[in-house]
């Protein structure tokens, strides 16, 4: 299972950013299992995030600017998952 960790603080809209201190930008390690985080933790890629637009807490509209990732994204909640809180989400890349 993969995690996607922010580092940074703020709020998109209704969807709070977990408070990460900057100290943790470059951290790369192997977490024990049955710790909070429990894996290897890698630096995929670094990239500014700009947020143009939520919709309705169903859909985030968003650019990034990183060496692997670059371009207009859009991650919208499906009705896949179960409840409304527990919903998966899906990743597109916008043209």
């Amino acid at each position: 299972m993969a995690s996607l960790l922010f580092i940074g603080i703020g709020m998109i809209k209704d969807y709070p950013i977990h408070h990460n201190s900057i100290e943790y930008a470059d951290f790369e390690s192997k977490i024990p299992q049955k710790q909070y985080g429990a894996g290897t933790v890698t630096i995929w890629d670094r990239s500014e995030l700009v947020v143009e637009d939520t919709r309705e807490n169903e859909k985030i509209l968003f650019e990034l600017s990183g060496n692997k990732m670059q371009g207009r994204y859009a991650l919208i909640k499906t009705k896949l998952g179960g409840q409304k809180e527990n919903r998966n989400w899906l990743l597109f890349k916008r043209k």
